[in-house]
């Protein structure tokens, strides 16, 4: 439970280990995104995640520095690790990694891994976004395509339509930096899915505010919410209107803060540390 709170907060807040696709009314496929110019290579974020005030573990988000290659596009590699801290590893451990293949140019994912211990649990398995898939027809067809490792046997899972260019949930935290939501009631639309199905949720700027990081220092920032979650054929599956609330500096884009209120209590992230970002440039001055 603790571990799908986390991966909510950090994909559905931070934004559920699904897939996102943009689809307002002012878009068709997924924003392209030039990732180029919201990331730097080697960037690392540090979050401490809280559980109704106390210390539960970490978040930490990098970009690695070497672009690779993926069906000849060129791509960051991003990551997302949660970590529980000693007093609950005592009585659940987690050790979980996700990480994404992204194109520079667009922020469009076509690989996404995900590496987990959670308790007694152990998960391996992966997910590749085919775009250039076509149907019997010979006609476009872009799928995802999941897999589960076990060992050193790969086992290809039920393939799923996608609606057109998306973003993991990892990718998501880079690409939001990019997405035009500026004033108090803009919003866009948002596909998600995990390995198995897809989701609707919608966005919108709910406020600003200056944020006091306390080992960081005050910023300017600008609230995003989710509110309504609906399946792919429009079935209302949850209203989270209200219940979560993420914090990006104004400027740059980055989370600093993000909280989920949920059936176990309040569940929050504060960014403790960055290196090697454009974070502290933006930093406001004291009285400000």
């Amino acid at each position: 439970m603790i571990i799908r709170c986390l991966i909510i907060l950090c994909s559905i807040l931070l934004a559920t280990a699904g897939f996102v696709s943009a689809d307002s009314a002012k878009v068709g496929n997924n924003l392209p995104v030039n990732l180029a110019d919201y990331l730097r290579n080697d960037e690392k974020l540090t979050y401490v995640v809280k559980w109704n005030g106390f210390p539960i573990g970490k978040i930490q988000t990098s970009v690695w520095s070497v672009i690779r290659k993926f069906d000849d596009k060129a791509c960051y590699m991003l990551k997302l690790d949660v970590e529980s801290n000693d007093f609950l590893s005592m009585f659940y451990k987690i050790r979980s990694s996700l990480s994404s293949l992204a194109d520079v140019k667009n922020g469009w994912s076509y690989l996404y891994r995900r590496r987990a211990v959670e308790g007694g649990y152990r998960g391996n398995d992966r997910v590749v976004f085919e775009y250039n898939n076509k149907d019997k027809n010979g006609k476009p067809a872009p799928m995802a395509f999941p897999y589960l490792i076990r060992w050193e046997e790969v086992e290809e899972l039920k393939p799923f339509e996608l609606p057109g260019k998306i973003c993991d949930p990892v990718t998501l935290i880079w690409y939001l930096r990019g997405i035009p939501l500026q004033q108090i009631g803009d919003s866009v639309s948002i596909l998600l899915a995990d390995r198995y199905s897809l989701l609707k949720t919608k966005w919108s700027v709910s406020g600003y505010n200056k944020i006091n990081l306390p080992l960081l220092g005050s910023y300017d920032s600008i609230i995003i919410s989710p509110s309504l979650l609906l399946s792919s054929d429009n079935k209302n599956l949850l209203d989270v209107t209200g219940q979560a609330s993420f914090w990006l500096e104004k400027n740059t884009r980055i989370i600093l803060r993000a909280e989920a209120n949920l059936e176990i209590g309040q569940l929050g992230v504060t960014l403790v540390s960055e290196d090697n970002t454009r974070l502290q440039e933006f930093k406001l001055k004291s009285g400000n």
